[in-house]
């Protein structure tokens, strides 16, 4: 394939270039976005990723810097990881550390025990597992931000969350509480 040839077409809008890039490319976007989001995303979502992903080059096609991008492949692999965690954002933030931990109660008598005993179990912590865990599942900050603040590395950071993510387990079952979909 001549990419230049193929970015050109998509310039003039060629819906045949598209389609060319569609089947050269779309294993290839889904391979990454999948990725990305299997853990929290169903199939039909994946797909409406990828399509955007897609649709995102047609709307764009115009301002693609041939200087820049002489083949497609690392233009799609950046819009794709973009677009994969820009959605794993949103999804994050629709679940909540208590649903993540404790799953779905009803009954707030039980709610208010349970969060009682996060709280307790988040308390025996150290101060820092403390931060890390209030700054990423409360205030929703990024890892980057979160390893910028307490001069760590981000894979530190994720390591320490993992980590903390086993000891609140721990505390937890000890309390008797558990998970149904055991996500850690």
């Amino acid at each position: 394939m001549d990419y230049s040839e193929v970015i050109s077409r998509l310039k003039n809008k060629d819906a045949k270039a598209l389609e060319q890039v569609i089947t050269e490319y779309n294993h290839y976007v889904t391979a990454i976005v999948y990725n990305i989001l299997k853990s929290c995303a169903s199939a039909p979502d994946i797909q409406g990723i990828v399509n955007q992903v897609f649709f995102q080059l047609w709307q764009n096609s115009e301002k693609i810097d041939t200087d820049r991008f002489h083949d497609l492949k690392p233009y799609l692999a950046k819009t794709a990881r973009n677009a994969a965690i820009n959605e794993r954002r949103k999804k994050r933030a629709e679940i909540t550390m208590e649903d993540e931990l404790l799953g779905n109660v009803d009954d707030a008598l039980k709610l208010t025990e349970l969060r009682y005993i996060l709280n307790s179990a988040v308390g025996r912590l150290s101060e820092e597992e403390q931060k890390l865990i209030v700054s990423y599942y409360f205030y929703e900050m990024p890892i980057r931000e979160i390893a910028g603040q307490l001069r760590l590395s981000e894979s530190a950071v994720k390591t320490k969350l993992h980590r903390c993510r086993l000891k609140l387990k721990t505390f937890l079952e000890k309390e008797g509480v558990f998970h149904e979909n055991d996500l850690l």
